[in-house]
This record gives structure tokens, sequence and C-alpha cells, in this order.
């Protein structure tokens, strides 16, 4: 594995990620918080688990009974693991090597057998930007996490398909730039957006992120809720 970096993640944890690896950031802090706001009960299974930090957020703090974390790179998934140890998690994160595009396609992965349609929750930090978009890195697991290489939002949306249970909630950060394929793939999917807030730096700022709640099988109704505003003073969960 490559050299690591330790990191507070607040509460008192923190975790080990690759130093020269894709490291988290303010969307995937928002996410945990906009998970926690819209869903907390039951089982659940993030898509792209990385270091494993949205998983573990949510997890130290009572929500949902188990956090199936998925991850396809395989230091990743190793990273997962001895994070949810490092923080005393162990038994409710569960790091699980597994290909999004293949849950997709209705295969689950090891340690997931028997779960398509089981979980009440998924959530995800899917890459935003298309393969070919922007400068590549020379670092191959940093492209993974940004941008579409190893799946697209098609699969990550077809995949939370697959795992949730009629009703069950997907929560997603992406990028504003790209709502349109965003809502297609959740059409696609039969899920439907219940739930949006835009993020923005400051009041009269362009939004730089758009959390989505979406529902399996949900009818048509959606509310755009206030925008989320970073510059508040206020904390992650405190914006929700």
């Amino acid at each position: 594995m490559s050299e690591l970096r330790y990191d507070g993640i607040g509460g008192g944890m923190g975790i080990w990620q690759i130093a020269d690896g894709h490291l988290f950031g303010t969307d995937a802090l928002l996410l945990a918080a906009f998970a926690r706001s819209c869903s907390r009960d039951g089982m659940a299974a993030e898509l792209g688990g990385g270091s494993g930090v949205v998983s573990l957020l949510l997890a130290s703090e009572g929500a949902f009974e188990k956090i199936y974390c998925v991850e396809i790179q395989e230091d990743y998934v190793g990273l997962i693991g001895k994070n949810a140890e490092h923080n005393g998690l162990s038994e409710k994160v569960i790091p699980i090597a597994g290909d999004i595009r293949a849950i997709a396609a209705g295969c689950m992965p090891v340690g997931m057998e028997g779960l398509a349609g089981k979980f009440d929750a998924v959530f995800s930090n899917p890459p935003y930007m298309k393969a070919n978009a922007g400068r590549v890195s020379e670092r191959g697991h940093k492209d993974i996490a940004r941008r579409e290489v190893l799946c697209g939002i098609g699969d990550v949306c077809a995949a939370a398909a697959r795992l949730l249970r009629p009703g069950g909630s997907l929560c997603l950060v992406w990028r504003p730039a790209r709502l349109a394929p965003l809502m297609a793939a959740l059409a696609a999917a039969r899920l439907a957006p219940k739930l949006m807030r835009s993020v923005h730096a400051a009041a009269g700022a362009e939004a730089s992120l758009v959390l989505v709640a979406a529902t399996l099988g949900g009818g048509e109704q959606m509310t755009l809720a206030s925008p989320v505003l970073l510059d508040s003073g206020k904390s992650y969960d405190e914006l929700f």
C-alpha cells in the first residue's frame, strides 16, 4: 500500500488516507450530514466508499444498524477496514470489495449475497466528471474517484435501485453543471428525486454542489429546499 496520512474527521475520530490519493473534502462531509438528515434507520450501503469517511461518520452517530461500504480499489477496501477498527466501528461498517457496474447488472459482491432489495438507504459521492474531462492525474486512483472511469452516474443509480427496498432512499452529492445526466439516470432506475439542496460558498455565489435524495418507486412531487451556505458559521450537521 502507498504511504498513508492521518486526518481527523471530527468527534474525536480520525482516518488513515493514501497520502497521494484522493482525499476527502467538503463534499463527503456534506453528504454524511445530508444522508443523516434524510434517513438514519435500518441497513445502508455506500457506493464508492474511498477511505470510508462518510460511512464512519454516519455509523459513529448511530445512523443505521449496519453499513456495507462498497469500494472497487483493493487498497481502499483495506483502509475502510483499518479505519473502522481504529474507530471502534468494525461491527457497524463492513468493507466490501465490489464493482458498482456488477451490482447494477444484478451480481452482488462477496459479503452481500442475498441482500438485493433489502437496503433502506444507499448513499454515494460518485465521480462527477466525464472520463476524458479536465486534466488527467498521473495517479490512477485519483481519476477513478473523480472521473467516470470505472462507473458512471447511470451505474450508480442502477446499482442503488438493485439494493434498495421499495420506498428506500438514495442520497447523492453532485455537480450542478451535470444535473441533466443525473436526472436521466435516476428516471431510468425508477428513482424519483424527492429533495434537492444547492450548496454555495456564500449568499449570491453560484452553486458549487447539489445534494439530492431520491426514493425508489416514489411519486413526482419534489421539494427544492433552502440553499446550504458554507460561510454561515454553522457545523455541517447544523446546515441540515
